[in-house]
């Protein structure tokens, strides 16, 4: 089974549509740095293990309940960090 592998990353500062976040979930493209990450994780294992406890957990809110001030705060702090790439990483 292959992987589809998405090229539209949620853009930290942009506004994050529901359906920009619903298209983020399904993709295989992590929104921070632009590395691979499963389908239906918010973002790559580095990126998530690199947000404090506070953040991690609010990423497990539903739509409309808070995950997308969550993605917003996470992306913020990962551009931040060493994670936070403008072009993809090999």
């Amino acid at each position: 089974m292959t992987q589809r592998q998405s090229t539209k990353p949620a853009v930290p500062g942009e506004e994050i549509t529901d359906k920009v976040l619903v298209w983020s979930l399904r993709s295989n493209l992590c929104p921070a740095c632009k590395g691979l990450k499963r389908a239906h994780n918010t973002l790559c294992p580095p990126c998530y293990r690199s947000l404090p406890y506070g953040l991690r957990n609010a990423l497990y809110d539903r739509l409309g309940q808070g995950y997308r001030e969550a993605i917003q705060a996470a992306l913020a702090h990962l551009k931040k960090s060493v994670f936070y790439a403008t072009e993809a990483r090999p």
